[in-house]
């Protein structure tokens, strides 16, 4: 049985250009806390493309 910490870290240097411009953009359109709509579909999406991750369905609440 392969270490699935292994796999993460063998994948890592693969991921960091994605995740970093991930992170800039996030950090570039900043929401008001609990009306992190952009930012949860933009984190849906990069989980949904990982056919190993499972996306719970998290309600974003806003009023």
């Amino acid at each position: 049985m392969t270490d699935p910490s292994a796999t993460i870290l063998a994948n890592l240097p693969g991921l960091l250009p994605e995740l970093e411009a991930l992170y800039k953009d996030v950090h570039a359109h900043p929401e008001l806390s609990m009306q992190e709509n952009r930012t949860a579909e933009i984190a849906a999406k990069h989980l949904r493309r990982r056919p190993t991750t499972p996306v719970l369905p998290t309600p974003v609440v806003t009023s």
